[in-house]
């Protein structure tokens, strides 16, 4: 991989991760249950027309929902939703390094 390129995947590797803690940040405040909390991503599946295959797309969003839910989770005002057909964060693979 060039150089140019890695430093280019790097940069947005970083990026995204910072939006992800924020989002789930946010998430922390919200309701699993809250109607618009899925109603919002749905509407953004919606109008999606990137080469991200949408239903991909779909459980990006599921997984990123379920990062703030569980016991192992950072943040103490999220729930776990026993109906999620979403996998748990224990169960999506072992953590990072440096992770808590």
């Amino acid at each position: 991989m060039q150089p140019a390129l890695r430093n280019q995947l790097a940069h947005l590797d970083r990026a995204l991760m910072a939006m992800l803690n924020e989002r789930a940040r946010l998430l922390a405040s919200v309701p699993l249950d809250d109607s618009g909390r899925s109603a919002a991503t749905s509407d953004l599946l919606r109008r999606h027309d990137g080469p991200f295959h949408a239903q991909k797309l779909k459980l990006v969003f599921e997984l990123i929902d379920a990062g703030c839910a569980g016991e192992d989770s950072r943040f103490a005002t999220c729930e776990t939703n026993p109906g999620s057909a979403v996998a748990s964060p224990s169960t999506l693979g072992p953590r990072v390094e440096g992770e808590k």
